[in-house]
């Protein structure tokens, strides 16, 4: 869980460590505030294939928000560390609600959309409400 500013605008984010677009995606929202991001690790190995590596260690570290941020803004690796994690299981989600390829985004309203949307186009759609774009089944 990522909170910036108030919080307000809450969405989820299927996303891989070492997706050149999820890095993208990261910069652009480090620039906006108010909003709480869930960030679900959905590494995917056949394009990246250190990926689920990095991502249990990111899962692994005591404080995971920082240590994703470390990674995808400014490359600083995360010590490798394995534990118990959730990673399969975010997969399986991810692609139940649609996820095929990261960055994935679900609002609050369950809209989803994809890739690494320009600051502009971000902000619509985290203002926007269930009235257009796919709605996930709940």
């Amino acid at each position: 869980k990522i909170e910036k500013g108030n919080g307000k605008r809450i969405f989820a984010v299927f996303s891989d460590p070492d997706c050149p677009y999820c890095r993208q995606l990261e910069s652009t929202l480090s620039r906006m505030t108010d909003f709480t991001m869930y960030v679900f690790l959905f590494p995917l190995d056949s394009l990246h294939p250190e990926a689920s590596k990095r991502a249990e260690s990111i899962w692994c570290n005591s404080n995971k928000a920082k240590a994703w941020q470390d990674y995808v803004l400014d490359s600083i690796k995360p010590e490798l560390k394995t534990c118990a994690n959730p990673i399969v299981e975010n997969i399986k989600l991810g692609e139940k609600l649609g996820a095929n390829g990261t960055p994935t985004l679900i609002n609050s309203d369950g809209m989803l959309t994809s890739g690494a949307l320009p600051r502009s186009e971000l902000e619509s759609w985290l203002n926007s409400k269930s009235t257009s774009g796919a709605k996930v089944e709940k």
